[in-house]
């Protein structure tokens, strides 16, 4: 038998030693022993130190911040953590489990939008309005309205993430990492709900343009209520958790093979417009000149009394021509017909009959004074007035440089007044008196 091999460092007991021993710790003889035995030791610790570190920074790689434009949602070996409204982190800290144990989905949730501006548009490069030939579906995109016509648009689509769960489940984000999508040219973690929603968003525009004629479509006038309400149904037959925010068409066009008579028919609509527009502000203003802000109510009440004068029914003529009178009157019409002031042609004529009304009533009194303080004076001594009155009769006529003819008896008497004094007096007085009727019908 092989005999069995001691280590000069390891005490051993044979079988017959019946003696105890106490074993003191290890101490080398030899000093690089000693040397090597404290590197390992120091190395030890380093590694100890190294590794706690290492677990450290791995557990801290669980903690997570939710920033106020995102949601986060906790998958856990690639199942959602938590119930009901407890699956969705929103703004804040939290600590869960590092990476491969448990993943974090950051969802945004602000505002987003896609362009659908190359499927329902014609290739623009080379392409001369009034020249088109037929269209080529492989480059060419179009609509088809209501009414069988071809036309063209382009849209912008804003939509939003509200329900983070059903996103992450039926929809998703894509990573920066994943090879399976390095070939797209704009790669981006929403880019699966840009291409479900421009995929959903021209379903939705094709319908809703089937509801429409070509000429509102090219105006403007698209159902974008119902290409929004067909989106969001498809959405939520998806349950993709997303929702259509707006729809906005950027362009609406004709084909390029009509466009130029389109565009004749649009300005000949144009400038019929216009006209249309300037004839009633041309009316407005006449009417406005007539009679002011009341020419509306005015108009409808001298219509209205018209019509009842031809159709014979005095008492709604008479009660309609007391309300013209009442509103000439007082230059307003009445608060029931709105209270508006007349003004304009009519308010200036009214006024003039007002003021030549009272001048002529006025003068028509003092005449009448006179007349009757005449009459007493005739009756108290008729001789005596007739002598006046002729006296006063004479010093008119042949006052001033007036040339006169009178006839007395059968014979012509001429007298000639040519003093240049009374004259230039005369003219004198002339002016001042034009310039105080001026001045008084301006003040009118």
């Amino acid at each position: 038998m092989a005999e069995k091999i001691k280590n000069p460092f390891i005490h051993s007991h044979d079988d017959d030693c019946d003696h105890h021993h106490d074993h003191e710790p290890f101490e080398p003889a030899d000093p690089a022993q000693k040397s090597l035995a404290d590197a390992m030791r120091v190395s030890f610790m380093i590694l100890k130190v190294i590794m706690v570190l290492m677990l450290l920074f791995y557990a801290s790689t669980g903690i997570f911040t939710v920033e106020p434009q995102e949601k986060v949602v906790r998958l856990q070996f690639g199942k959602i953590i938590g119930e009901g409204d407890g699956q969705v982190y929103s703004q804040g800290w939290y600590v869960g489990w590092p990476y491969p144990v448990e993943e974090k989905v950051v969802v945004p949730i602000t505002q987003q939008s896609i362009a659908v501006r190359k499927a329902f548009w014609y290739e623009s490069a080379g392409a001369t309005p009034g020249r088109g030939g037929p269209l080529n579906p492989e480059k060419d995109g179009s609509l088809l309205t209501g009414d069988a016509s071809i036309v063209h648009g382009r849209f912008e689509v804003y939509y939003t993430i509200d329900n983070v769960i059903d996103f992450v489940e039926n929809v998703g984000l894509v990573k920066p990492d994943d090879p399976r999508y390095q070939h797209l040219a704009d790669i981006k973690p929403l880019s699966f709900a840009d291409h479900l929603v421009t995929d959903v968003a021209e379903q939705g525009i094709a319908y809703a343009a089937a509801r429409v004629e070509a000429d509102d479509f090219i105006k403007g006038s698209f159902a974008r209520a119902a290409a929004k309400e067909k989106m969001q149904t498809v959405l939520n037959e998806l349950g993709a958790g997303i929702k259509i925010d707006n729809l906005v068409v950027i362009d609406s066009e004709a084909p390029l093979a009509v466009r130029p008579a389109y565009n004749m028919v649009t300005n000949a609509e144009s400038e019929r417009g216009q006209k249309i527009s300037a004839a009633r502000q041309q009316r407005t203003n006449l009417l406005n000149e007539a009679a002011g802000e009341a020419h509306d109510e005015l108009f409808t009440l001298i219509r209205d009394y018209e019509l009842a004068q031809s159709a014979g029914d005095t008492d709604t003529a008479s009660a309609l021509s007391q309300q013209i009178d009442a509103a000439f009157d007082g230059l307003r019409m009445s608060p029931e017909q709105g209270g508006a002031s007349i003004g304009g042609e009519a308010s200036r004529l009214i006024s003039e009959a007002n003021t030549y009304r009272t001048e002529t009533v006025e003068r028509v009194k003092s005449e009448a004074n006179s007349f009757r303080t005449l009459v007493k004076k005739y009756r108290e001594s008729p001789d005596l007035f007739t002598s006046r009155v002729w006296q006063q009769a004479r010093e008119t006529i042949f006052t001033g440089d007036i040339e006169t003819l009178y006839n007395n008896g059968g014979q012509i008497y001429l007298e000639l007044n040519t003093d240049p004094e009374i004259a230039r007096q005369r003219e004198k007085d002339r002016l001042e008196q034009a310039e105080r009727d001026a001045e008084l019908q301006a003040t009118q």
